[in-house]
């Protein structure tokens, strides 16, 4: 649930529209910084009057950080928390080099995010931050190819934001810094078709269940080409998006048992990845159901939260597995 009640009652924090954070060398205090231990930056907070702010909680996660993994990261000398004092300083002792966030938050809020690079020769280096007052961002997640997500997070990479996707494909983060809009986003869910229908070739219907075969013999078993049995889903199930469509060969005492029937499905959006390459398909088209692949955890990413409100677009249509193409 968001809670903006207490933002609005916090008089300072009104004014982090001209907050800056500075990361800099602040004189050391006879501790690691002395002794050449780590690469160290000293974070500086000030308001927009130039004041230190104290108690500003200072998070650092890797850049290529999941919080749905649960990683234990080791990035600093001292392990200890870390928080401005009265001076609105806080010391970081990087272990290594690499990429990082840097995340603060203020009486329990996130109010910045920034992405920065440790080298070795930025010991005691100056890094400028602005942060901006936090705002609700919640949306919803939609598969491209219609499936229903049956579980998943939403995350954001290189902190430890997270949030659960909920039946209906929504998500909510809280609040956050518009900072957050310039972090990748990943999307981790298990799916499963909406429903699943039949399709007897040679009929334009779209049934809910596999007809009976009432007598007669089986017939020629030969399996039609894939586009013929592409085209039967296509005819008769276009508007069934999300689900599988099983096709089967028929003769006109019901359906050929000796014959491998095939699946599709008929994907909610017409822009897909196929082959390596976006598609641009008439509507509506059928792909071959291996292209969507159901089972265990799916990962995908997005490049960035598009806006608060919106909705997250993944395409979890494959096309590198075996037999995904298009007919």
């Amino acid at each position: 649930m968001n809670r903006v009640a207490p933002f609005l009652t916090v008089r300072r924090l009104c004014g982090l529209l001209g907050v800056a954070v500075v990361l800099g060398c602040m004189g050391g205090t006879g501790t690691d910084t002395e002794n050449g231990l780590g690469i160290n930056v000293n974070a500086r907070v000030m308001d927009s009057e130039g004041r230190p702010l104290s108690g500003v909680e200072i998070i650092v996660h890797s850049a290529d950080f999941r919080p749905d993994a649960d990683p234990r990261e080791n990035l600093f000398v001292d392990t200890g928390a870390l928080r401005t004092n009265f001076l609105g300083v806080s010391n970081l002792a990087f272990l290594d080099t690499g990429h990082y966030v840097v995340e603060g938050r203020w009486v329990g809020m996130s109010v910045f995010f920034d992405t920065i690079s440790v080298k070795l020769t930025d010991n005691k280096s100056l890094r400028v931050f602005t942060p901006h007052a936090p705002s609700p961002v919640s949306g919803k997640v939609q598969l491209l190819s219609g499936f229903r997500i049956d579980t998943g997070l939403v995350f954001l990479r290189g902190t430890g934001r997270l949030s659960t996707i909920h039946k209906d494909g929504s998500y909510d983060f809280g609040l956050l810094p518009p900072d957050a809009f310039s972090l990748a986003i990943g999307v981790r869910f298990t799916a499963r078709p909406r429903d699943t229908s039949y399709v007897l070739v040679g009929s334009d219907s779209c049934l809910d269940t596999l007809p009976v075969r009432t007598s007669g013999t089986v017939g020629d078993t030969t399996t039609p080409s894939d586009s013929i049995m592409a085209n039967a889903a296509r005819l008769a199930c276009g508007t069934q998006t999300g689900g599988i469509i099983i096709v089967q060969t028929a003769d006109s005492s019901g359906p050929l048992l000796g014959s491998t029937p095939r699946d599709y499905i008929i994907p909610d959006t017409i822009h897909i990845d196929i082959n390596g390459g976006v598609t641009t398909i008439s509507a509506p088209a059928s792909l071959p159901a291996i292209c969507v692949p159901t089972a265990g955890d799916r990962l995908s990413w997005e490049n960035y939260l598009l806006s608060a409100t919106g909705e997250l677009r993944v395409n979890d249509v494959s096309s590198t597995l075996p037999g995904c193409s298009a007919p």
